[in-house]
């Protein structure tokens, strides 16, 4: 590295603290990069830091309650300050899907979906004890991501991506499911989105692997390919 002084910071390879601060030029330029605060690490009680799912509770803003997963599940109920290790379903070794429901501040209810084929869970008491839940998934499942309805407390209805067999509804909160991939020509399903106004208008979008984007505007029971805007 070059020694500090009063001229320009030389440019590194990688993006460092002091590029970071330094006004950005070319055509694009709007000024100076806005100050941030720095990050704080938080990992407390947390004994494998490979973390790939961070799913904070609906009522964050009151229980400060947070849950982190991966190889392992934790829980903050104080903003991330301090954890608290829970256990994990049994024969679960890697947590890939965590979602809690809309009303988890008064059902407890999480939904869970474990890797390497150990399928899908969901506990009821925040995550003391979990129940499998094989109604209609295949042994082979390889869930993604689950999504609630926003309207949960009167329909009951969950949606699953899975990385091996498509997409499923359940409409008594995964006590059951039923697969739904009507128009969706590839079933390795990598990413899943809800619209915001979906009790209204019933868009999914489904990110698959080779396939691009797929829609669907009824809730999941039928799906088209979604072709990307080409801007002039």
């Amino acid at each position: 590295g070059g020694s500090a002084g009063t001229g320009s910071a030389t440019p590194s390879p990688s993006l460092g603290r002091q590029q970071l601060s330094t006004p950005h030029s070319g055509p694009l330029s709007k000024g100076p990069l806005p100050s941030v605060a720095p990050w704080v690490t938080r990992s407390g009680r947390i004994t494998a830091l490979f973390g790939q799912r961070l799913a904070f509770s609906p009522e964050f803003v009151d229980d400060d309650t947070m849950y982190y997963a991966q190889v392992g599940l934790w829980r903050s109920r104080d903003r991330a300050l301090s954890w608290e290790q829970l256990a994990m379903p049994g024969g679960v070794t890697v947590i890939r899907a965590l979602t809690l429901s809309p009303e988890y501040s008064n059902d407890g209810t999480i939904l869970l979906g474990a890797g390497q084929g150990a399928g899908c869970f969901r506990s009821l008491d925040e995550g003391a004890s979990w129940m499998p839940l094989t109604s209609g998934l295949p042994a082979t499942t390889l869930p993604h991501e689950f999504l609630f309805s926003p309207d949960y407390l009167s329909d009951q209805q969950v949606f699953l991506a899975d990385r091996l067999t498509g997409f499923y509804v359940s409409d008594d909160g995964g006590d059951s499911w039923a697969p739904s991939n009507t128009g969706l020509d590839d079933l390795v399903l990598h990413a899943l989105a809800m619209s915001p106004d979906f009790a209204a208008d019933q868009t999914l979008l489904a990110g698959t692997e080779t396939l691009g984007l797929y829609r669907s505007s009824d809730g999941g029971a039928t799906w088209s390919a979604s072709a990307p805007t080409t801007r002039t």
